[in-house]
């Protein structure tokens, strides 16, 4: 099963990747949502720490094992359901140097996957247009369309990698956060399947391919 050890609620896109690049550079796998309800509850299953903008909407059930991290402009503002919510609070604009704090606190009970070192002999790619599968060695994954479209575009585009706009271009995702979610996913099925971590964010660029093919 595909498990997020970091799910963040917010409508504030900039905000969630922010959070997610973040954990990223821990290894931290991460599901961005504008709210509860748009979390499966095989995600919520794997999760174990939440980050929640609390001046967003509310919408949904955060389960009982979640540690929920919460952020607020004004903590006088907030409603009394936002205030039960959150274990700890965080006042905006807040450090990020608190969340890595909070990441690294959890120890063994959060579900870090600590990224492999890249070799190239060993993480070429055939991808396979006509059934959308990835094969590495006598390993193989099937894709969903978009998930395919995106990790050809990665591979195509090399080093140059893909910006965010041009994610959301190729998706046709307009100002939500679609492409954060399907770069999160296809990140996690090629490390569960594979070993390797093969799609890296680079900061003001967006997202690389760093193996071969």
């Amino acid at each position: 099963m595909e498990q997020n050890a970091l799910i963040i609620l917010t409508a504030d896109a900039r905000l969630g990747q922010v959070i997610a690049d973040e954990a990223a550079l821990l290894g931290v796998s991460t599901l961005i949502c504008t709210d509860a309800q748009g979390v499966s509850r095989e995600d919520w299953e794997g999760a174990q720490l939440a980050v929640v903008d609390l001046e967003g909407k509310l919408a949904g059930t955060i389960p009982e094992h979640v540690r929920v991290l919460g952020l607020c402009r004004d903590p006088e503002a907030l409603s009394p359901r936002a205030r039960r919510l959150a274990h700890v609070l965080y006042r905006r604009p807040f450090r990020m140097a608190d969340l890595r704090a909070e990441f690294a606190s959890l120890g063994g009970t959060l579900q870090i996957q600590v990224p492999i070192p890249v070799q190239p002999q060993i993480t070429s790619l055939t991808l396979v247009k006509e059934s959308r599968c990835v094969l590495m060695g006598n390993r193989q994954i099937s894709l969903t369309d978009k998930e395919f479209a995106v990790l050809s575009m990665l591979v195509q585009n090399g080093e140059k990698g893909i910006s965010k706009q041009e994610l959301s271009e190729l998706l046709d995702a307009g100002e939500t956060n679609e492409g954060q979610v399907y770069i999160c996913h296809l990140r996690r099925k090629l490390e569960q399947t594979f070993g390797v971590r093969l799609i890296k964010t680079v900061r003001n660029k967006g997202y690389v391919y760093v193996g071969s093919i």
